[in-house]
């Protein structure tokens, strides 16, 4: 028989062990949940026809066009916004990746699996770049 199991005050030292492991674990949470919250993205087109802003979920906050949009086609216009608001999403997620891995870390499994969920929200299934 382990002798360890019966020692009480190694018992103790691996539960106060436990205990700080589990406390710095929620300690990250709770920043990485903080940071995530208040993370927005703002992004132009390559042209500065279009400025979108998106929230941390992806959603679009906020858009602007300069006047300069009046030179150009509707139809052209529309896939400017897609494309301007595809790109803020992708940075968005590369920005929630680097939160993920400076809270809790990029060889935690937790932190590997939030890093992929948020980036599965941001980013179409079609995104060729996806992975």
């Amino acid at each position: 028989m382990d002798n360890r199991i019966l020692d009480v005050e190694d018992a103790k030292e691996r539960l106060a062990a436990w205990k700080g492991r589990a406390d710095q674990l929620s300690a990250n949470a709770e920043a990485l949940s903080e940071r995530m919250r208040e993370l927005r993205m703002t992004v132009n087109d390559p042209n500065h026809l279009v400025e979108v802003t998106v929230d941390s979920s992806g959603g679009l906050m906020r858009i602007e066009f300069s006047q300069r949009i009046k030179q150009v086609r509707v139809e052209d216009l529309s896939q400017i916004v897609m494309e301007t608001l595809k790109d803020a999403k992708r940075q968005l997620a590369d920005e929630a990746g680097q939160i993920v891995a400076s809270t809790l870390g990029t060889e935690s499994a937790a932190g590997r699996a939030i890093a992929e969920r948020v980036r599965d929200q941001l980013m179409p299934s079609d995104d060729s770049e996806r992975r």
